[in-house]
């Protein structure tokens, strides 16, 4: 019978006196492997767009007046989940999209961005408050880019009477 059988791993590499090699061994493993996924990988950097307050529909209480905006995170997982329901608007992981078919539009954004990306944040509203609703005033593309580059976040401008909705369904 082994005398190891009950102690951890990190005991039995101590009694060998090994522990300090693996570990710095394990450890360096680990940053190159971290550093090699992360090689390649677009960093993508979300600048306010100016035009985002003429994108959106006013608010229905107050039709004549600004739009007043505000740039929130959000989850591109979640907001992925209700957005592969649209048929018309969502863009796929191949870059097809039933309502426009741009392919291309993707492929182009991809190709003509560098590591790191600055990009307009994309604007999202909704005109019944309820935001599985919620439509692109602008920026799908740059969303779908996004989420295929591995992001977990996004920024993006709503008005500022929908940020509560959008950040309690996506935040």
């Amino acid at each position: 019978m082994s005398k190891h059988i009950g102690s951890s791993f990190d005991d039995f590499l101590k009694e060998e006196d090994i522990y300090e090699e693996v570990t710095t061994a394990a450890l360096e493993r680990l940053r190159l492997q971290q550093e090699s996924n992360n090689k390649g990988r677009m960093k993508v950097h979300w600048v306010e767009d100016p035009q985002a307050r003429s994108l959106l529909p006013p608010h229905p209480e107050r039709p004549f007046e600004d739009v007043e905006t505000q740039c929130i995170k959000l989850s591109l997982t979640k907001l992925d989940l209700v957005w592969a329901r649209d048929i018309f608007s969502y863009i796929d992981r191949d870059g097809q999209s039933h309502g426009a078919m741009k392919p291309w539009k993707l492929e182009t954004l991809k190709e003509g961005v560098a590591d790191e990306a600055e990009l307009p944040m994309p604007t999202i509203y909704t005109n019944t408050g309820d935001p599985a609703d919620f439509q692109f005033a602008q920026g799908r593309h740059r969303t779908a880019l996004a989420r295929d580059l591995g992001e977990t976040h996004a920024m993006f401008t709503v008005r500022t009477d929908q940020v509560e909705i959008f950040l309690a369904a996506f935040g």
